[in-house]
């Protein structure tokens, strides 16, 4: 099952080597809403430099590896430990010039995964290479993008209702250019519970959901290429509304008439639209 939580992604390579790679790639991390994962952020720590690595290892869900010159013995402890653990393995591999060559021990590891005798014992790995750190960001954001929709394939089976709507918030934030929404009651017209009371005091989980929804409308009414889809129950809808009395509430329906309207000029020329669905 994914993890409702932020998905965490460990960076992977010689510090010193990589410098400004590791910090590409660690924003181009952060701009799909991936947590990422370095040795430089560590608080401090009990246990030694390495296992304090591996242990964010286990504990994240994508490993990027990016290779240069070199390949450190820590980044080949830190690879086989996710492959161990059956991680999604990114490696990004930067292109020498005429005067740059890689040391042995590089040399011997990408020769094995080119033969496929490592990336055998893999469940994912995506090997690209790159030179210029533009290259690397449009890397890291394609690569990454993958292994989120990977995470989502299979249907998920949530406990509660809290659960169900911390793991709606992270689809929604990692959402790329479709977006298929299915509520009996949508939140995208409601809002969160409770319906009139102050945002500080509405359900966290329901608002935090709302909120993610909203911003994803916002940053993508205006492409062409985005595509959004509601689907929800009318008779529900109005039944909610009649049973927390927000039909008497003038000021509450006026805001979600304006809201609606705000929407349908969004949705012009786009392919973007809420469609009712019968119980």
């Amino acid at each position: 099952m994914p993890p409702a939580r932020s998905i965490k992604g460990f960076i992977s390579s010689a510090s010193e080597e990589l410098e400004y790679d590791r910090e590409v790639a660690c924003e181009s991390l952060r701009e799909m809403n991936v947590s990422p994962v370095l040795f430089e952020v560590f608080p401090a720590m009990s246990q030694s430099p390495l296992e304090s690595c591996l242990d964010e290892v286990r504990n994240s869900d994508i490993f990027v590896m990016l290779l240069w010159k070199s390949l450190r013995p820590a980044v080949h402890e830190e690879y086989t430990e996710a492959v161990r653990r059956g991680k999604p393995i990114l490696v990004l591999v930067k292109s020498l010039n005429e005067n740059e060559e890689r040391d042995a021990g590089l040399k011997e590891f990408l020769a094995g995964l080119s033969a496929g005798s490592q990336t055998h014992l893999v469940r994912r790995v995506t090997w690209k290479h790159y030179r210029r750190l533009a290259d690397l960001r449009g890397a890291v954001r394609d690569s990454i993008a993958t292994e989120i929709a990977k995470f989502y394939k299979e249907p998920i089976h949530t406990l509660t209702r809290e659960e169900m709507y911390e793991l709606g918030t992270s689809i929604v934030r990692h959402a790329q250019k479709r977006l298929y929404l299915f509520q009996r009651t949508p939140s995208l017209v409601l809002g969160a519970r409770d319906y009139l009371a102050q945002d500080a005091t509405k359900y966290a989980h329901e608002r935090e959901f709302a909120d993610a929804l909203h911003a994803w409308m916002t940053d993508n009414y205006r492409a062409v290429d985005r595509e959004f889809l509601c689907l929800f129950s009318p008779e529900a809808t109005k039944r909610e509304m009649r049973l927390t009395g927000l039909q008497q509430h003038a000021p509450y329906v006026s805001a979600v008439r304006k809201r609606n309207r705000t929407r349908k000029e969004h949705r012009r020329g786009q392919r973007i639209s809420l469609q009712n669905q019968r119980n």
